[in-house]
């Protein structure tokens, strides 16, 4: 299958949105760990849910955005088990 291709920089620019995003997360909801495995699963579900909404509702804007909410949660997930914060 012939796919059209990506450049490094719309993948740098994705990253750079991420990061962009994750900052203002934890100016917004501070930067208090997950507590659990638990926890990490049940903000991924929910905005795994928010995207499939939005993709049913055949908004782009809206699905994009909830992509980004999903990649913002499982890195900070990562952050949190990585620095042995995760209880349980």
């Amino acid at each position: 299958m012939n796919r059209e291709k990506i450049t490094d920089e719309q993948v740098k620019g994705a990253i750079h949105l991420l990061t962009t995003a994750i900052a203002f997360r934890l100016q917004e909801k501070g930067d208090g760990t997950f507590a659990s495995r638990h926890e990490i699963a049940g903000v991924i579900v929910e905005e795994y849910d928010e995207m499939l909404e939005a993709l049913r509702s055949n908004n782009g804007t809206d699905f994009r955005n909830e992509l980004i909410d999903i990649a913002v949660a499982c890195v900070f997930g990562v952050a949190c088990m990585d620095a042995k914060k995760v209880d349980w």
